[in-house]
């Protein structure tokens, strides 16, 4: 078969058959090369959406904050502690009879419990700082008798958070109340009791005042209990309550300890008369 030749491939075709094998070749070498991109490309998504996602809590948890602080601000009389005001859920403990480190027979305790709630100690009082600019937004006006601090103690006005008042009004019920322990070391209850009476009377009238002010709305279920004819009521209930720590933590760091002797008139002071002030009932506490 002499004769025999092979059949030459057609130039053309060769050609063809290169050029469609050379797109996989480069996919084949390219996706050794770019795994890396491939990974992203599965992943960026997720990224993206988890990105996407916390900035949206974000925007969601500063607007409820910036909400919350509105209502705020709108309930409540101008406070520059206003700021720290937080709300949390707390559940009231009305058992008749469960322990608190608020209540119970005098202890030493029991009194200094009460002492730092109340933002005040004997020999210090612990004021904080406002200016003039601050009275007109809570209902006050500039007048001769304001009491200011020194400029070397950095000039503004005393002020103070009315809590601290309210707690050491309900302090000195409970004192009232175990009046044979405290009543010996109550120099007004000992020289002064007519005076003494109007300042408890003072105290129940302002944390009524308090109360009513605040009219909580919450609400008591009643369960028949053993041994009752009528209903009990459930006094452990839940209440929207604003976080006194946060409160009281920005207290501390606004008040200053301003010993006794430093507070002195400041400047043109033209003083109030105690029936103006609504102490006129101090002299009592004089004259006995």
């Amino acid at each position: 078969m002499s004769g025999y030749a092979p059949i030459a491939a057609d130039e053309d075709d060769s050609e063809k058959l290169l050029h469609q094998d050379a797109p996989a070749q480069e996919w084949f070498s390219t996706s050794k090369a770019s795994s890396g991109e491939r990974a992203f490309r599965r992943w960026w998504p997720w990224a993206a959406h988890a990105v996407l996602l916390s900035v949206s809590l974000t925007i969601l948890f500063t607007a409820w904050r910036t909400e919350d602080a509105r209502c705020t601000r709108k309930l409540s009389t101008y406070s520059p502690a206003l700021e720290a005001v937080e709300y949390k859920d707390i559940v009231f403990d009305g058992v008749l009879d469960s322990p608190s480190e608020y209540r119970g027979p005098p202890s030493k305790a029991i009194d200094n419990a009460w002492n730092r709630i109340q933002l005040n100690t004997s020999t210090f009082i612990h004021p904080i700082r406002i200016q003039e600019s601050d009275l007109a937004k809570f209902g006050q006006t500039k007048r001769p008798s304001l009491a200011y601090y020194q400029e070397e103690d950095g000039g503004g006005i005393y002020a103070s958070i009315e809590v601290g008042h309210q707690l050491h009004c309900l302090d000195m019920l409970r004192q009232n109340s175990y009046i044979g322990h405290y009543g010996s070391s109550d120099e007004n209850y000992v020289k002064r009791p007519e005076f003494y009476r109007i300042h408890i009377d003072h105290c129940i009238e302002m944390i009524r005042q308090v109360l009513m002010c605040n009219s909580d709305v919450g609400l008591l279920t009643f369960d028949w209990v053993a041994g009752f004819d009528v209903p009990f009521p459930n006094f452990s209930t839940q209440h929207k309550c604003r976080d006194f720590e946060r409160v009281y933590d920005w207290y501390e760091r606004n008040m200053i300890d301003l010993p006794m002797e430093r507070m002195v008139r400041v400047g043109d002071v033209v003083d109030m008369s105690p029936e103006e002030a609504g102490v006129g009932a101090i002299h009592l506490r004089d004259q006995q």
